[in-house]
């Protein structure tokens, strides 16, 4: 945790997750009370559920209390994600509101690349999940109609990973001495 400010009150505590924290303290019959204060991301505008997410539809807001554990707190984890439900405006954001925009659609005909070595090679299949960057998904090869799991690398676009035979697959064996 990084502190800036000083003295018992005005503290400011900034963590690694984003959330910045005040703690001030005020008397209250002779008792101290500890008020803290997080910054948390709000909608301004409805977002409906598969839009993605403007930094002009959001912004940051004190929160006093305990925040929500998934709540977001910084305008750059929301920009370009894809809302999951619609919005309301005056909401805080969570990460279970947002995801990763869908490069993939179940039902759409993908391209599959194989790479190994220097060599590339391309055909086509049929995606059977929805898939974000990144996400390993399930698809149909439409020549043979063979499944197997690809990794979303683009829009269209999936990626098995081949392993091309080494020079030990093909070296003769040493003679015996």
């Amino acid at each position: 945790d990084r502190q800036d400010g000083g003295g018992r009150d005005g503290r400011v505590k900034q963590g690694s997750n984003g959330h910045v924290r005040f703690n001030s303290s005020c008397g209250v019959q002779n008792r101290r009370r500890r008020l803290t204060t997080w910054t948390m991301l709000y909608a301004t505008t409805p977002i409906e559920a598969g839009q993605l997410v403007r930094a002009s539809q959001l912004e940051l807001r004190p929160y006093a209390g305990t925040p929500p554990s998934t709540a977001l707190a910084s305008i750059e984890a929301a920009a370009g994600q894809q809302a999951r439900r619609s919005i309301r405006p005056d909401t805080i954001l969570s990460t279970s509101s947002l995801r990763a925009p869908l490069l993939v659609r179940r039902g759409e005909t993908v391209s599959v690349y194989a790479r190994t070595g220097g060599v590339t090679v391309r055909t086509f299949a049929a995606a059977k999940q929805d898939g974000a960057l990144g996400d390993l998904i399930q698809v149909e090869s439409t020549a043979s109609r063979q499944r197997y799991a690809a990794r979303v690398s683009g829009r269209r676009e999936l990626e098995v990973y081949a392993t091309g035979a080494g020079v030990d697959d093909y070296a003769l064996p040493s003679p015996r001495t």
